[in-house]
């Protein structure tokens, strides 16, 4: 039977495979909007030339570029809410609006220049700069789906180590130590201190991997202490890697303090 990871690994374990399951789908709800953006052809400006209409009147080309910007811009954010915004908003229903939630995730200048009467067209500089932002904000995610990796890995060398360990630690500090002889409480007490050196090893690569970064490319890295802050906000427990080493820990004193016990009982 497959035992269950001590302490609050499990649960650890958990809130990463659905935050890295959410970060994927968020990567490839960003790639269908990039896709959409530049499905959309842009309006060109800068011509004075005039548009001829029935009845022998005209109409200027920037504002027929305008009304067919307002379109394109509508198609952008129509493009966005269908994509990328489930997956930034617990209810698509609420009330905060597709071009705040485009503020979040793209920046306030991309969110104005595709905001509903923003007043200025959909054009190739635009284009450029919604499609800029989608590319930064994809390498944040890819950063956020590395650090979230780094962190499944060592909650899974934890699991590993200590689940495999625990049954072995149990049974050395049994309470049937008087029926062992001096020879073997010795051993005992050895191999206690030899699980010990190894649980150490894993909180000294524990606190180095808590106070790094993850950057994978991104502007801005992953601070990997804020991402656990993040991750496990919602735990009783700020740290359950480490919480769980210091436990293995706890156990392996004090079974060596009774083996020294009834070691001084046979000097």
């Amino acid at each position: 039977m497959k035992r269950r990871p001590i302490g609050h690994l499990g649960d650890a374990r958990e809130r990463v495979v659905a935050e890295s399951d959410h970060v994927e789908g968020k990567l490839a709800a960003f790639d269908r909007f990039e896709r959409r953006v530049r499905g959309i052809d842009p309006v060109e400006t800068g011509t004075a030339a005039t548009a001829r209409v029935a009845g022998g009147g005209t109409v200027s080309s920037r504002l027929i570029a305008e009304r067919s910007g307002d379109d394109r811009c509508r198609r952008v954010r129509e493009g966005f809410a269908e994509t990328v915004r489930p997956y930034s908003v617990e209810d698509v229903t609420e009330a905060e609006s597709v071009v705040a939630t485009i503020g979040e995730e793209l920046g306030e200048e991309v969110a104005l220049a595709v905001s509903p009467g923003g007043g200025g067209a959909f054009t190739p500089a635009i284009r450029e700069v919604v499609l800029s932002a989608v590319g930064d904000r994809r390498s944040e995610l890819r950063a956020m789906s590395a650090a979230l990796e780094r962190e499944h890995g060592s909650i899974r060398t934890t699991v590993d180590e200590l689940d495999a360990a625990l049954e072995a630690v149990e049974a050395l500090g049994s309470r049937r130590l008087y029926r062992c002889g001096f020879g073997e409480l010795r051993e005992r007490h050895e191999r206690l201190a030899r699980f010990r050196e190894r649980n150490e090893r894993l909180a000294r690569e524990r606190q180095k991997l808590v106070g790094s970064t993850t950057s994978h490319g991104a502007a801005t890295g992953i601070r990997h202490r804020t991402l656990l802050e993040y991750l496990y906000r919602d735990l009783s427990v700020d740290h359950p890697v480490l919480t769980a080493v210091v436990d293995f820990e706890k156990r392996c004193l004090e079974r060596q303090r009774a083996i020294r016990d009834q070691l001084t009982r046979r000097v």
